[in-house]
């Protein structure tokens, strides 16, 4: 009899490197390849902080990506396990640096037994049904990776538009969650701005996830997909509630235009309100200075000074690196 180290574990998910398998209490996780590969190396390399640059070159090969494709990665892992990205149980942000696995791991022991006596054409029966079971999955992948090609090659055909939302209200501030699969946007069809969450696939349901009457306005998404920013016409500021809706957190009483940080620490903003709901909402005041708080609650601080440079300072956006946010001046 033979043991070897075949499947990690922690808390009830179960992770099978050699069978490309996750699940939690039984029940079968959908980690994607390129996520499944950058979960396990750092579970294999748990005792340090992993670098992009280095899981990027481990899991891509040498392909040309941006840290945005690592990035959607972490947040798809992290919506499967049902981590949290501000208060981490396994997969930790170190900030403008990389990530590392920190969950309380114990290692499963597979063990493989070989019995001499076996009769041999029971294994030859086996290895036939075996051969059998893989021929429909390899034409199935087979299929999916022509569709794939097909989807992916140029086409000079039109894009195809597809309508998500038909209220007889205004709509505004669409904005998809970081893997794709959601929009996030404003509408008044209540009566007031809330907040709602369309799924991007057809037949799935809307979810209103505000519903305070506070005119909510300007839907951002938190890397992870778990949570979204937004402003507040009424209450006035920027608060955060979970991407499924829940009891809202206010992190400042004033400002607009919230920005997440790449790895979700922070949100910069305006710290003045919305002014108009055209699409490019300038602020007319020249005092207007950029800010920046804790996605986890705490006081406000100032990264610009009024006018310094001259102009409005409006639509803050972060470095892919987390470096820290721009900011566009307006005209003075």
């Amino acid at each position: 009899m033979k043991a070897d180290t075949s499947a990690y574990q922690f808390d009830e998910i179960v992770i099978n490197p050699a069978d490309f398998q996750a699940s939690r209490a039984g029940v079968r996780l959908d980690i994607e390849p390129k996520s499944f590969r950058v979960l396990v190396y750092l579970i294999e390399n748990r005792e340090r902080v992993v670098s992009k640059d280095e899981l990027i070159e481990k899991v891509w090969s040498g392909t040309a990506v941006t840290d945005n494709a690592l990035t959607r990665v972490i947040a798809q892992l992290r919506r499967e396990l049902q981590d949290d990205a501000r208060q981490p149980r396994y997969l930790e942000t170190v900030p403008t640096v990389g990530y590392r696995f920190i969950g309380k791991l114990t290692e499963q022991a597979a063990f493989q037994t070989a019995t001499l006596s076996e009769d041999r054409s029971h294994i030859t029966r086996r290895k036939w049904a075996l051969l059998l079971l893989g021929i429909p999955a390899l034409l199935f992948a087979i299929l999916l990776w022509g569709s794939k090609r097909l989807v992916l090659q140029p086409s000079n055909r039109p894009p195809k538009i597809v309508q998500f939302t038909a209220s007889p209200g205004l709509d505004l501030h669409p904005t998809f969650s970081p893997d794709g699969t959601n929009v996030a946007y404003a509408s008044d069809r209540s009566g007031r701005f809330e907040i709602y969450v369309h799924p991007v696939a057809s037949g799935g349901r809307e979810v209103q996830i505000t519903s305070d009457n506070q005119q909510n306005l300007e839907p951002a998404w938190s890397p992870d997909g778990g949570y979204i920013a937004y402003t507040s016409q009424v209450r006035r500021g920027i608060l955060v509630v979970p991407a499924l809706g829940g009891t809202p957190q206010r992190l400042t009483d004033f400002g607009s235009q919230p920005v997440w940080s790449p790895d979700g620490s922070q949100i910069a903003f305006r710290s003045e309100g919305v002014f108009s709901l055209a699409p490019i909402d300038a602020a007319p005041s020249t005092g207007t200075m950029i800010w920046l708080v804790s996605s986890r609650g705490g006081p406000a601080r100032p990264l610009t000074r009024p006018n310094t440079p001259a102009g409005a300072h409006g639509f803050p956006n972060w470095h892919p690196d987390n470096y820290g946010p721009s900011a566009l001046p307006t005209a003075p």
